[in-house]
């Protein structure tokens, strides 16, 4: 499949939506391969949707391989398009959006994309609505929104559980123990952190974080309390950190805590010495502020304490730097204006809804005046119909003295009748009975021996419509083949049925029909 599109991009001046559709499908499974067909396209012929579409594409694509990502033109392209709308194509263009505002580093927007693409997206059980999920609680994360960001992170764990993802579920874990150092439950933090480092599926690079941020933790959980045990454990944490980091600016973070870590351990000189080699190998501001915190601490040790008033001035400039950045009013607004956005939506649809409900009423309602008019004259046949039966009804109400004589007289009336005939007419013409002609007989029957029947169910219970034209077509003197096709059964379905009208009624009532 991958040849044949890369063939087919290569071969073409255009591409169409169905091969931009097809490079989709191969996004998800092989982004790598992906990126290689995108490359081959010219989209520079490339116009409206279609542009749209590639951008959306090469934004995912550049984001998941790594690619430098300088500029969202290319996925606004996409929102630009398809992100007014409902559907696939709308989240689809707010989650590559979100992916290069996640790469920029611009949480507000990443923020307001993902919420988006979650919001849009019919298909809540795909790897793209899991991983949508993951960067959202990233961001969160990065925001110090850490409540937020666990509950994206529990409802993403479960969605890469099912699609069998291991990588990304360690992964996730790995985030929500970030988040619960971030909110303070140390102890939480700590345990997983632990588990972690004893988790397979976890990347090197995470596993190797675990390292400092379980040092972190255990800092944390010690209240500025000098336990050389638990000062001695970091140290010796911090160190496989340092020697797992590739770089010296990754390696930062890991000597700002082996200079804390020496601190507590009464080793003044060696925790300087970390510590400037921190400030000298980082511009992060967490790391920054961390620093001059622990300097100061260092300073007034030395009893420096003009050093150390400088280095708390410092602490305080990079901390009040963080809480800036970390400020939730933008993804308060961000928020706010997604819910207007996703309320206007919804009355959009609910709008639509209602317009679609009316012109159904009224097409009903028309629909029902057409049917009214129909069936008037069949209402009209029915009162008739009715009313003769009525009178035929009361004609048998007249009760006879005994039921022998009463069940005599009924036949006797019900030979006179339209089915009676119809049914030697049958016979002569030794032809079946049709579905209409049975129902005639069945509702003559019902007809002129109603009474009998009624005396009948109150004294036996209910009764089958069979049994009853049983009963009756068996008195008027009928054959069995008769009765079989006029009932539309077997000559053994009618044994069964005898046999259970036997078990219904009294034996004498029984051999009032049945003489043999």
């Amino acid at each position: 499949m991958i040849s044949a599109l890369l063939l087919s991009v290569a071969g073409c001046g255009r591409t169409s939506m169905e091969e931009l559709g097809r490079i989709e499908t191969v996004l998800e499974e092989n982004p790598d391969s992906a990126s290689v067909i995108l490359d081959a396209i010219n989209c520079s012929q490339l116009h409206g949707k279609r542009a749209a579409m590639y951008g959306i594409l090469r934004s995912i694509a550049d984001y998941k391989t790594g690619r430098p990502v300088v500029s969202d033109s290319l996925a606004r392209l996409g929102t630009d398009r398809f992100g007014r709308r409902k559907g696939h194509l709308a989240s689809l263009s707010w989650y590559a959006l979100g992916c290069v505002s996640s790469r920029l580093d611009k949480d507000p927007d990443a923020i307001y994309a993902l919420l988006k693409a979650r919001d849009l997206s019919k298909d809540t059980l795909s790897e793209r609505y899991a991983s949508t999920l993951q960067l959202l609680g990233h961001h969160y994360t990065r925001r110090g929104m850490y409540d937020e960001a666990l509950r994206s992170f529990t409802r993403c764990r479960p969605l890469f559980e099912r699609l069998e993802d291991h990588q990304a579920v360690s992964f996730c874990r790995f985030k929500s123990a970030l988040a619960y150092s971030g909110k303070g439950e140390y102890s939480t933090a700590g345990s997983m952190f632990r588990e972690l480092l004893r988790d397979p599926y976890l990347d090197s690079e995470s596993r190797n974080d675990c390292y400092l941020y379980l040092a972190q933790a255990l800092n944390m959980m010690q209240d500025d309390v000098v336990d050389k045990d638990a000062a001695a454990i970091e140290l010796s944490l911090t160190n496989r950190y340092i020697a797992g980091c590739a770089d010296e600016e990754k390696a930062a973070a890991g000597y700002t805590m082996k200079g804390i870590a020496l601190y507590y351990l009464q080793q003044t000189d060696s925790a300087f010495h970390y510590l400037s080699k921190s400030l000298a190998s980082t511009n992060d501001l967490e790391i920054t502020s961390l620093n001059y915190k622990a300097l100061s601490k260092v300073a007034s040790r030395w009893g420096e304490y003009r050093i150390y008033y400088n280095d708390m001035e410092m602490y305080v400039m990079y901390q009040d730097s963080i809480n800036r950045r970390m400020s939730r009013q933008d993804v308060a607004d961000v928020r706010l204006k997604h819910n207007d956005e996703m309320q206007q939506l919804r009355m959009k649809t609910r709008s639509l809804g209602i317009l679609l409900s009316s012109g159904l009423i009224a097409m009903t309602a028309i629909a029902a005046t057409i049917i009214i008019y129909i069936q008037r004259d069949r209402r009209r046949q029915a009162y008739y119909v009715k009313q003769h039966d009525e009178f035929i009804r009361k004609q048998n109400s007249d009760r006879y003295d005994t039921a022998s004589s009463q069940l005599n007289s009924l036949c006797s009336r019900f030979r006179s009748g339209t089915a009676y005939s119809l049914i030697n007419d049958v016979g002569m013409e030794h032809r079946s009975f049709r579905m209409e002609e049975r129902d005639l007989v069945a509702h003559d029957i019902n007809l002129y021996f109603g009474d009998m029947i009624g005396a009948l169910r109150t004294e036996c219970g209910k009764l089958g419509q069979n049994e009853i034209n049983l009963l009756f077509l068996t008195a008027l003197g009928l054959n069995q083949d008769l009765i079989a096709d006029i009932m539309c059964t077997s000559r053994s379905n009618m044994r069964s049925i005898k046999s259970r009208l036997k078990s219904k009624i009294p034996a004498e009532t029984f051999s009032l029909y049945f003489k043999d």
